[in-house]
């Protein structure tokens, strides 16, 4: 797992693109190891729907992929905040997760609309920003609003979790037209991000003794 965290820090909180996307003050509260954590607190999967058995990826059809990325994510940041407030969790282990979920916001968005996970960010920045639970700076960058932070990412918690539980394409559909297009603020932060790699592919060393 820690060599799989270094791997997904270097691919998603890069400080060459950090420091475009980030409001100056606010870079040192980006964590790496907090980022593999959230991402490994991850559904409902077997539900009825009009009395029938079935899953919420078959009645989500093609826009499954991008409400389950984006619930991962999400729910990813709420279980940490659920677990520091009930002190399984250390708060010093979550207090810089606003600007590193933030910041890890920026990589998948680079893979557009048409990806499912670049999907999935952009309706997560959309709507955190219509909740007020993000904004842009005057100079373009993006920062965490923290007094509606939480409250932006429980209802947009509640939100995509109801989408799958209640099976409801027409509800994911709704979304994705409302929240799913780069605004211009997003999409002039990704224009200058365009000398930076959007991955990196990781070369593992072999031992010599190996075959």
């Amino acid at each position: 797992i820690n060599a799989a965290g270094e791997v997904a820090f270097k691919m998603i909180e890069n400080f060459r693109r950090l420091r475009r996307v980030a409001h100056d003050h606010q870079k040192r509260g980006v964590a790496k190891r907090l980022r593999l954590q959230f991402l490994l607190l991850v559904r409902p999967g077997r539900i009825k729907v009009g009395g029938r058995d079935t899953e919420a990826r078959l009645e989500l059809k093609d826009l499954y992929g991008a409400i389950e990325e984006a619930k991962a994510d999400v729910l990813g940041v709420y279980t940490l905040a659920v677990l520091a407030n009930k002190k399984t969790v250390p708060l010093s282990v979550v207090q810089p997760l606003p600007w590193t979920y933030l910041a890890g916001l920026f990589r998948a968005a680079r893979f557009g609309a048409a990806d499912a996970h670049g999907l999935g960010v952009v309706i997560q920045a959309n709507y955190l920003l219509e909740k007020g639970a993000i904004e842009v700076t005057p100079n373009g960058r993006f920062r965490p609003v923290l007094a509606q932070f939480g409250a932006g990412i429980k209802s947009l918690a509640h939100d995509l979790l109801m989408l799958e539980a209640e099976g409801s394409y027409t509800g994911a559909q709704e979304l994705v037209k409302r929240y799913g297009a780069v605004k211009p603020a997003m999409a002039k932060v990704l224009e200058s991000l365009h000398d930076v790699p959007v991955d990196v592919e990781p070369v593992f060393a072999i031992e010599s003794g190996a075959k």
